[in-house]
């Protein structure tokens, strides 16, 4: 019985590293950056209670912010995973990644008073209780 339990558990911890390799932001819908973190965290916390997170965790991370629709975005995690590896930036924790990641899905979608910026795109209506927001389903195009 032990021995099935412990069994599960290998397989499950396993899904969940494999699924963390294959996300990728567009599959969310309306590209949202929150919902990725959250799930990112979520796995994160999940994966340190069982002594199994990736020891390149932050690098996954680093892709799969590099998998969004609007090259603009991509392009900064790209910029901070290419520092990390050339030694420019000694190191950065994940929920360092996790804010960047925020911060620049709301300058993007929200506007940057020094950028502006045009929305072309289909929209749905999506409520929660925590709050109720128009969500891009394809692009963010920067000018």
């Amino acid at each position: 019985m032990e021995q099935t339990i412990m069994s599960l558990t290998e397989k499950s911890i396993r899904g969940v590293v494999q699924h963390i390799h294959m996300m990728k932001i567009t599959v969310f819908m309306g590209e949202d950056i929150e919902k990725v973190v959250s799930y990112l965290c979520l796995a994160c916390q999940q994966l340190i209670m069982v002594d199994q997170l990736p020891l390149d965790f932050t690098t996954i991370c680093l892709e799969i912010f590099q998998t969004s629709s609007v090259p603009d975005f991509n392009k900064g995690f790209d910029t901070i995973e290419l520092s990390l590896r050339l030694g420019i930036i000694k190191s950065m924790e994940t929920e360092e990644i996790f804010i960047q990641a925020e911060t620049r899905y709301k300058e993007l979608f929200y506007g940057n008073h020094e950028r502006q910026i045009t929305i072309h795109t289909f929209y749905t209506w999506e409520t929660s209780c925590s709050s109720s927001l128009f969500q891009p389903i394809l692009r963010i195009l920067v000018k």
